[in-house]
């Protein structure tokens, strides 16, 4: 970006939340009690994002957005809690939605394990 640009920015840098208060964003976002699969999706979120290889590292917004798509696919029976549980990290179901630059994309391809 261009530095006059730059110049008239702040930047704040905000830890990222401790379980209880994720568990609470996740309740007021979704207006719900948390469901079977938020646990499992906190923990591998959690592992996601100790990952060194990150560029840019997924944050709330990109873990809310996730969440979404795995409700979505637990409504349609597509995946249970006890499946994304025992799932490794690299072959997660919408990794896409945490990825903001084509270098984290690459790396997670990389990692995949074939099925």
């Amino acid at each position: 970006m261009p530095k006059p640009f730059l110049r008239r920015c702040l930047f704040y840098y905000v830890e990222f939340p401790e379980k209880a208060t994720l568990k609470q964003i996740i309740q007021s976002h979704f207006k719900t009690d948390i469901t079977r699969v938020s646990e499992p999706a906190i923990q591998k979120f959690g592992e996601l994002r100790e990952l060194r290889s990150w560029q840019k590292i997924p944050g709330t917004s990109e873990f809310l957005d996730w969440l979404r798509m795995l409700e979505r696919d637990q409504q349609g029976n597509q995946s249970t809690a006890e499946a994304l549980a025992d799932t490794p990290t690299a072959n997660l179901p919408h990794l896409e939605t945490l990825v903001k630059t084509q270098q984290d994309h690459d790396v997670l391809s990389k990692t995949r394990i074939p099925d």
